[in-house]
């Protein structure tokens, strides 16, 4: 076995920035965050194939947090926030 090869600021500079293939079966809101996320992680550089696993974690963690805000706080909460602070 051989030693890893020594990564430099250099091998980070020259990678590519692509954005990963959407996976197939995102919930909805998933989704939505992965299309308004997407441009803007493209646009400064910051994403590659190697980062899929952990877009998609973040999206499905999103995913859950707006169904709980959905379910648990639907009509109070938005009536709340909808008009501003009195």
């Amino acid at each position: 076995m051989g030693r890893p090869p020594k990564l430099t600021n250099d091998t980070w500079k020259n990678a590519k920035s692509e954005m990963p293939a959407m996976p197939i079966g995102l919930p909805p809101d998933a989704e939505d965050e992965w299309c308004r996320l997407s441009p803007f992680l493209l646009a400064v550089g910051r994403v590659s194939a190697v980062d899929k696993q952990a877009l998609v974690t973040y999206c499905l963690a999103w995913n859950q947090f707006a169904r709980i805000l959905r379910d648990e706080f639907s009509e109070p909460w938005a009536r709340l926030y909808a008009d501003g602070p009195k």
